[in-house]
């Protein structure tokens, strides 16, 4: 488990499962000044190899457009992407920009 740290906004904590999932917990908000923080986390799972990514967005309070763009370019590497239990903010944003017709989102 490998945890990248924004103090003030948020975590990303990346754990890789027997099955090759990468899963990215993300805590707090996805603005500007935590952006890159989610992006190394990305890189990190893609440069691991995994088959599927899932981002578990459960405990995610805001999501800016960095957020946005950090899950689009989450879908480079060829591996299936699943969005987990959105709130109802960041699903709201998700669905009114499109991003759920390209990424499976799990209640």
């Amino acid at each position: 488990m490998d945890e990248v740290d924004d103090d003030e906004h948020g975590t990303a904590t990346l754990t890789l499962e027997a099955d090759g999932t990468a899963v990215i917990a993300v805590e707090g908000e996805i603005d500007l000044s935590s952006g890159d923080t989610v992006s190394a986390a990305i890189i990190h799972a893609v440069d691991c190899n995994c088959t599927r990514l899932v981002f578990d967005m459960s405990e995610v309070r805001f999501m800016d457009s960095s957020g946005f763009s950090a899950l689009l370019e989450s879908r480079t590497p060829p591996a299936p992407v699943l969005l987990r239990k959105p709130s109802h903010a960041v699903r709201r944003l998700i669905e009114t920009t499109g991003l759920g017709d390209v990424m499976q989102i799990e209640p």
